[in-house]
């Protein structure tokens, strides 16, 4: 079904790329990218016949008819990792050894963050409102935050200055310039009147309510007052704007950092994506920008123009990073030494698992 492939022999393939693309190597090595055999398949080459085949030192070996339990059993001699591992995402993480992905309080597990970012949060803008299309009103609420009260007491959350998360190449290793002062000038040459109510915010997928891991959002709403826009944070269930909306400024989402070329990142904020009203389709500047960067033939040249990109994207404020979030991870000390060598961040590997 993907044109460039031909089958050399029982174990080689070659491929031809359309261009030279030096991040081709890295992505192909993704966990979650996997050559599999054609008879494990239904004739679309889509649909499994029964299991997937498993990956690495594992095999499926049961699995429920809607995916919720998924039973994997080790088929090789390597010395870590349980014999049998049972998945779900329907159990009690009271009952299990292992918990990912959210935060987890009133049991005995220990916690452990991911060794990379899974996402970045941050305030992405409406350009089809007034003030979002509006360059001074970004940049004052850019120059308002200050990022070590937001992630103050959460182990788990780090201060970020860009889009692209810190195990990122291609990034403009921009500091905080946090200015209140300077942030009301930008305020004051807006040429929409700011309503006189509270701006409703929506948030999505920002951990809202959700005790610590929650409270840099009435932080951030403090640092707004003063400079000047009262706003009013609210769960939303939409990732992005709708098109209709006109009336609300921004919202604060989080975009995944797992990708392996931060240009699928930056890739988001052009035509035709979902994401269109949070950047200003046309922008020739950022597309030259950007193709520059995409048909970079060798890596060196790829790193520094990305670097031009991350740059011009953060000048003309297309976003406010806050801070980066690495995954929670419970673990049953009694029964796991440690989760070994571990270097994804929504991924993680299961075979480097060491059992006391």
């Amino acid at each position: 079904m993907i044109s460039g492939i031909r089958i050399l022999d029982s174990r080689k393939l070659a491929i031809k790329l359309d261009a030279p693309n030096p991040s081709f190597l890295h992505s192909l090595a993704r966990s979650y990218f996997s050559l599999v055999p054609r008879e494990a398949l239904e004739p679309d080459y889509i649909t499994w016949k029964r299991y997937p085949v498993g990956a690495g030192v594992y095999k499926v070996v049961n699995c429920t008819s809607d995916n919720s339990k998924i039973t994997l059993k080790k088929v090789t001699n390597a010395n870590s990792g349980a014999d049998e591992i049972i998945v779900s995402s329907k159990g009690n993480p009271q009952e299990s050894e292992l918990v990912i992905g959210v935060p987890i309080d009133g049991t005995s597990l220990g916690l452990e963050s991911s060794s990379s970012a899974t996402s970045v949060t941050g305030v992405y803008f409406n350009f089809e409102n007034d003030l979002g299309r509006q360059l001074a009103f970004r940049k004052a609420v850019s120059l308002a935050i200050a990022r070590g009260p937001l992630v103050k007491g959460v182990p788990s959350y780090a201060e970020v200055n860009e889009l692209l998360a810190s195990q990122f190449w291609g990034r403009a290793e921009m500091k905080e310039q946090r200015n209140i002062k300077a942030a009301r000038h930008e305020l004051s040459k807006i040429k929409a009147k700011l309503p006189k109510e509270a701006l409703r915010i929506p948030v999505f997928n920002s951990e809202f309510g959700n005790g610590k891991f929650g409270n840099y959002i009435g932080v951030l709403a403090t640092q707004l007052l003063e400079l000047g826009l009262k706003v009013e944070f609210y769960k939303s269930d939409k990732k992005f704007f709708d098109k209709s909306d006109r009336v609300t400024p921004f919202r604060i989402i989080s975009l995944g950092a797992d990708v392996a070329d931060p240009l699928v990142l930056f890739g988001l904020f052009r035509r035709g994506s979902p994401m269109t009203p949070h950047f200003p389709v046309g922008d020739v500047k950022f597309e030259k920008l950007y193709e520059k960067a995409s048909k970079a033939a060798a890596l060196d040249a790829k790193v520094m123009a990305t670097k031009d990109l991350s740059k011009y994207f953060l000048a003309d404020v297309y976003v406010v990073p806050l801070f980066e979030r690495r995954g929670i991870i419970g673990v049953n000390r009694a029964k796991i030494k440690s989760l070994g060598t571990q270097t994804g961040s929504l991924a993680l590997h299961l075979d480097q698992v060491v059992m006391q």
